[in-house]
């Protein structure tokens, strides 16, 4: 076997053990009995390419989103992806946007199904977004925990970024709570200047429940400004409706 593979495939064994569990460079590099230096290029190219994800400097890598999303029609979750590939197809077909599917997987953002739409200007997501406070579809699924349990969730990801720009847990709780009220996790930019709508992306996460809880949601990305002259209940009445569909059939 090709010396590189065989060192990816220990690396990768090493973190599947734990996928959460950060390892640091240096425990990689003696593993496979290389320097760092030599196992800092493979570890780069597998972050790259997704299968290792970054925690910081110095902070160690864990399993990335790639062995996942490649795995998406296989058992993880095949329940909900095959009753739901017709319903977000129709859904990219009317909407002809950005759309995906995704669910919470052990506290992080798992994509399921991406379906890219045909518009001439589109917007894309990359698969590595892992906290759910990173995206709409995250906070919808986070929305739906009780509060206890979004209180410990923040505990252990208050020191990340948050789409809310909150640094609290109070602050945080009002935005959950809004989710609730409304039934859906818009962002939006802050400004509705034409210059600002023109250079921005809009996202909207829709809570699909599954037995009670929010197991999933689906999401829809576009540029601003297709959000405008009433296109904006368009594609709200759309993801609702899409939710919904999904969950009449898993549940």
């Amino acid at each position: 076997m090709i010396q590189v593979i065989e060192r990816f495939h220990k690396i990768m064994e090493i973190v599947a053990e734990d996928p959460e569990k950060p390892r640091a460079l240096s425990e990689l590099a003696n593993a496979l009995e290389i320097s760092s230096p030599a196992c800092s290029n493979i570890v780069r190219t597998m972050t790259q390419l997704g299968y290792l994800h970054s925690l910081g400097p110095r902070r160690g890598f864990v399993m990335g989103d790639t062995p996942y999303f490649l795995s998406r029609l296989g058992p993880f979750r095949k329940h909900l992806v095959e009753p739901a590939m017709p319903i977000m197809k129709k859904l990219e077909a009317e909407l002809n946007e950005f759309v995906v599917l995704v669910t919470d997987y052990n506290g992080n953002r798992q994509e399921l199904i991406r379906l890219e739409g045909n518009a001439m200007v589109r917007v894309s997501a990359a698969p590595g977004l892992r906290s759910l406070l990173h995206s709409s579809t995250g906070c919808a699924m986070l929305a739906y925990k009780s509060d206890a349990e979004i209180a410990e969730y923040w505990k252990s990801h208050s020191d990340d970024s948050n789409v809310f720009r909150v640094d609290n847990l109070p602050d945080l709780m009002k935005e959950m709570h809004h989710i609730r009220e409304v039934g859906y996790c818009m962002l939006s930019p802050e400004s509705e200047a034409p210059e600002v709508l023109m250079n921005s992306s809009m996202s909207v996460g829709f809570p699909v429940r599954e037995n009670g809880k929010a197991t999933a949601a689906v999401g829809v990305m576009l540029p601003a400004m297709r959000m405008l002259n009433g296109n904006r209940d368009k594609v709200i009445a759309a993801g609702l409706r899409t939710a919904r569909e999904i969950e009449n059939r898993i549940n």
